[in-house]
């Protein structure tokens, strides 16, 4: 595995958390954590993007 793929795996796994504890909080402090998965299911998906095109 190349550190690509284990890059992505992590930003996905993080973004997963992420999303289930804002999701579970859902307060102040939630609406950042659900705000941070975004942004890390984002990155993701630009190096899902790069991996499936290069």
């Amino acid at each position: 595995m190349n550190i690509a793929t284990i890059l992505y795996l992590l930003l996905g796994i993080t973004g997963l958390a992420l999303f289930v504890a804002g999701a579970y909080v859902l307060l102040g402090v939630g609406w950042s954590l659900l705000a941070g998965s975004l942004a890390a299911f984002t990155a993701a998906a630009f190096i899902r993007r790069g991996l499936i095109s290069g």
